[in-house]
C-alpha cells in the first residue's frame, strides 16, 4: 500500500499525495486496530494536504475566507490535541463502542464539492480551493467511520471533542465554499462558464456554533487598510518585472544619493543563468550590464542603472518616522503572473534589520517595496519568509506557517561588489541543494521523493519500501525501526558531501547563510525521519503489536 494508505483507502484521491513504488509481493498485513487515537493520527495526517492547497489560495481577493478557512482547520488540531488529552485521562474512551455514537452524522452537513471547470475565466484561483475541500471531507470521514470507511462504528462523545472537531471540518468546508461564491460573484459572473459553488450547509448539530466565534476577521491582510486609495501611477511606474530562467520576481526603481538603482531580492537572482527587467506598468526595458552589489547582511540587491522616468523614494529613520499600525502597501508581481497587484495591510513590528507586516504578499512579490503609506516612502523589501519546526509533527502536518517580512532599506548600507558569474554558479549549486533538501522533506513525509529526484534517493527509497514491508509482514516493530534508521543514516551518507563541498568554498555572505540554513533544515529532517517513517508504516498497515 503506497503513502497514508488508510487515507487513500476512502478513494477520494488526495492532492499531493504519492503513491509509493511498488515492492514484491508480501503476505497481507494485519488490518491497523481502529482506535480513536488512530483516527486522530489519521485526520491529522490527511489535513496536511488540505492546509497546503488553501494556503495556495491566500490571496485578499477572497473576501477572507482562505484566512477563515485556515483558522478552522487549525482550531480542528487544536481540538485535536485537547481531545488527545482528555483520552489521557480516560483511556476507557479510546475504545470504539457501537453503541454510541452521534445521532446526527456530521458527514451530511459537510457542503457538496463543485464541480469546478478549472480554466474558465473568473475562478481566479479556485481550484487551489477545490483540492482543499477533498481532504477535508476525506479527514471528516475517517473521523467518523474510521479508515474503512464503515458507518456505525461508535465514536464516543469523548468529553464533547468529538462535536467540536466534527464542527470544525464543517466549518472549515463552509469557509472554503463561500470563498469559491465570492470569487464567482466578484470575478466576471457574467460571462463565467462555470456553475457557481453553493452556500454550505452550516454546522454539524450539537457543537460549538459558528467555528469562528471570537477569532475576528481572519482576513489578516486588509483590516483598516482596506480603505487605501491606491497608489498613484507614478510610484506603480517604478515597478519592475524580474524575469529568467529559474523564475520571476519582483523589483522597484529607486534614488539612492545621487544615484539609480533597481533593486530587488538577492534570492530573486540566486539561481538564475541570466535575467530580464522590464518596467511592469510601462514595458521599459532596463540594462542589466550595471554594478551590481548585495548587501551583507539582508537579502537585498541594488543594481545601477541610468537614470529612470520614474523611481520611488526611500525613508531615512525609519524607526524614527513611522509606528506600529501604520498601513503599509506592497504592490508587485503577485504569484509570478506579470501583473501589477497591489496588497495593503499593517506595520506589525520593527527590527534591526527586518520589518513586519500583515499585508498577505505571495511569492512573485518577492523584491517587491514595502511602501509607508503616511510618508509615501519605502521602508523595506518584501521577502517572502515560510517557517515551521520540522521536530513539531503537527506543525509539519499542518504545512507551512506564513509570517511576512521586509528587509529594512534605511540599515542596508553595507554592501559588497557581486561578480556575476560567480555569484551565478553559486546560486545553480545553492538551487541543487535546496532542491535535494525537498525530495528528504517528501521522503519525511512518507512520499517518493519524485521523478527529477536524484536516482540515488530513488534506488535507497525502493531499497527501504521492501525492508519495511518485510518488516510489517514479519509483524516485527524492532525490524522496521532497522530499517528506518539504515534508510535515514544512507540518506545522509549520498546528500552531505555536495552541502558540505559548498559551504567550504569562499561565498558571497548570502550563500553562506542560506548553506548554514540548509545544513539546520538538514539536520532537523533527519532528527525527525526515524520516528516519523516507522509512524507512517503503522498508517499504512502495521497495526497495534
Amino acid at each position: 500500500m503506497g503513502t497514508l494508505g488508510l487515507a487513500l483507502l476512502l478513494g477520494l484521491g488526495l492532492p499531493g499525495i504519492v503513491r509509493a513504488a511498488e515492492a514484491p509481493p508480501q503476505p497481507a498485513p494485519a488490518a491497523p486496530a481502529d482506535t480513536v487515537s488512530s483516527r486522530f493520527i489519521l485526520v491529522e495526517t490527511i489535513l496536511g494536504p488540505a492546509r497546503q492547497s488553501l494556503s495556495g489560495a491566500r490571496l485578499p481577493e477572497h473576501g477572507g475566507y482562505v484566512e477563515k478557512g485556515l483558522a478552522s482547520i487549525d482550531q480542528t488540531v487544536a481540538d485535536i490535541e485537547a481531545a488527545k488529552a482528555y483520552l489521557k485521562d480516560h483511556p476507557e474512551a479510546d475504545k470504539l463502542d457501537a453503541t454510541q455514537g452521534s445521532t446526527t452524522s456530521p458527514i451530511a452537513a459537510f457542503p457538496d464539492i463543485p464541480a469546478y471547470d478549472r480554466t474558465a475565466q473568473g475562478t481566479y484561483r479556485s481550484p487551489a480551493m477545490v483540492d482543499a475541500l477533498v481532504p477535508l471531507k476525506a479527514a471528516l470521514q475517517a473521523l467518523v467511520n474510521g479508515p474503512t470507511g464503515g458507518a456505525g462504528t461508535g465514536l464516543g462523545d469523548l468529553g464533547g471533542y468529538r462535536d467540536k472537531i466534527t464542527n470544525d471540518l464543517v466549518q472549515a468546508g463552509n469557509d472554503i465554499v463561500a470563498g469559491m461564491d465570492y470569487n464567482y460573484r466578484v470575478y466576471s459572473p457574467s460571462t463565467n462558464p462555470a456553475t457557481p459553488p453553493r452556500a454550505g450547509r452550516g454546522v454539524a448539530a450539537a457543537g460549538r456554533g459558528n467555528a469562528n466565534a471570537n477569532r475576528g476577521n481572519g482576513n489578516r491582510g486588509t483590516g483598516a487598510a482596506a480603505g487605501l486609495q491606491p497608489l498613484p501611477i507614478v510610484q506603480m511606474n517604478a515597478l519592475v518585472l524580474v524575469e529568467g530562467d529559474a523564475g520571476k520576481g519582483s523589483g522597484f526603481t529607486a534614488k539612492i544619493g545621487d544615484k539609480f538603482y533597481i533593486i530587488t531580492n538577492l534570492h530573486v537572482l540566486s539561481g538564475q543563468g541570466n535575467f530580464t527587467l522590464t518596467g511592469m506598468m510601462d514595458g521599459t526595458k532596463y540594462p542589466t550590464t550595471g554594478a551590481l552589489f548585495a548587501s551583507e547582511d539582508a537579502d537585498i540587491a541594488f543594481l545601477s542603472i541610468p537614470p529612470p522616468a520614474a523611481y520611488l523614494e526611500i525613508l531615512d529613520g525609519v524607526a524614527d518616522n513611522t509606528k506600529i499600525n501604520d498601513a503599509v502597501t506592497i504592490p508587485g508581481n503577485a504569484a509570478g503572473a506579470g501583473v501589477a497587484t497591489q496588497v495593503n495591510g499593517r506595520l506589525l513590528a520593527l527590527g534591526p534589520k527586518l520589518l513586519e507586516v500583515n499585508a498577505q504578499f505571495v511569492a512573485g512579490n518577492s523584491g517587491s517595496p514595502i511602501i509607508h503609506r503616511p510618508t509615501g516612502k519605502v521602508i523595506g523589501v518584501a521577502t517572502y519568509t515560510v517557517s515551521y519546526p520540522l521536530s513539531d509533527l503537527k506543525a509539519l502536518l499542518l504545512g507551512r506557517q506564513f509570517r511576512w517580512f521586509g528587509f529594512r532599506l534605511d540599515v542596508a548600507n553595507q554592501l559588497q561588489p557581486l561578480d556575476w558569474k560567480k555569484f551565478q554558479a553559486d546560486g545553480a549549486q545553492l538551487k541543487k541543494i535546496e532542491e535535494t533538501t525537498d525530495q528528504l522533506v517528501s521522503l519525511l513525509q512518507g512520499g517518493d521523493p519524485g521523478a527529477k529526484a536524484d536516482p540515488n534517493l530513488k534506488s535507497a527509497y525502493a531499497t527501504y519500501l521492501v525492508e519495511r514491508d518485510k518488516a510489517i509482514a514479519h509483524k516485527k516493530d524492532s525490524e522496521l525501526t532497522v530499517a528506518a534508521e539504515r534508510f535515514s543514516t544512507h540518506l545522509r551518507m549520498l546528500t552531505d558531501p555536495a552541502l558540505k563541498s559548498f559551504q567550504q568554498e569562499k561565498l558571497y555572505p548570502w550563500h553562506a547563510t542560506q548553506a548554514r540554513e540548509q545544513e539546520t533544515y538538514r539536520t532537523e529532517i533527519f532528527d525527525a525521519m526515524q520516528d516519523r517513517l516507522v509512524a507512517i508504516a503503522h498508517l499504512t498497515g502495521f497495526g497495534s503489536q
